[in-house]
């Protein structure tokens, strides 16, 4: 594939690794999506996730390393979404320990940190982040912000959420 303008450009490694996994993503829907979002949030490189293990938040940190932004997680519990991440490119650790964070040059403006309700108040690492001013948000307000970039279809209910989406998606084929 031929890209011809600055949107496409600077959009075409993150669409060579997404159509890898996502054959049916198609080019002129697509660039101008992650294009915006890439703007938006230029200035962000680090997204530190409180919770990555769950399947909401792994989601949201394959989504970010996808945009090339650098991942680093939390969970208290190691499991195979988190070794999954880790294949991927995600740095995570499974200890409320601020020492893990010598490791990284986190600084309040190029960060933010997203976290999941089920995240405790009183753990160090959440302690670290509010203390030091980082922007925190709720893994529901990134899934808005990400949402207002774009049309989205939503499905929601107790039964038939797989079954739904999956036809949804054949339909946008």
């Amino acid at each position: 594939m031929e890209f011809t303008n600055e949107v496409e450009k600077a959009t075409a490694p993150i669409y060579r690794k997404i159509s890898k996994v996502l054959p049916e993503v198609e080019w002129p829907t697509f660039a101008p999506y992650i294009y915006r979002i890439n703007q938006l949030k230029k200035e962000i490189e680090n997204i530190f996730f409180l919770g990555i293990g769950g399947i909401g938040m792994s989601a949201l940190a394959r989504y970010f390393l996808q945009l090339g932004k650098n991942v680093v997680g939390y969970d208290k519990t190691p499991s195979s979404l988190t070794e999954k991440l880790i294949a991927e490119g995600a740095k995570i650790t499974h200890e409320d320990a601020v020492d893990f964070f010598n490791v990284f040059d986190f600084h309040a403006d190029d960060t933010i940190v997203i976290f999941t309700p089920a995240i405790p108040q009183d753990l160090k690492i959440r302690r670290f982040f509010q203390e030091e001013g980082f922007q925190m948000f709720k893994r529901s307000e990134v899934l808005g912000k990400i949402v207002d970039q774009s049309k989205g279809v939503a499905v929601a209910g107790t039964h038939g959420k797989t079954t739904t989406s999956t036809l949804v998606a054949h339909l946008f084929r």
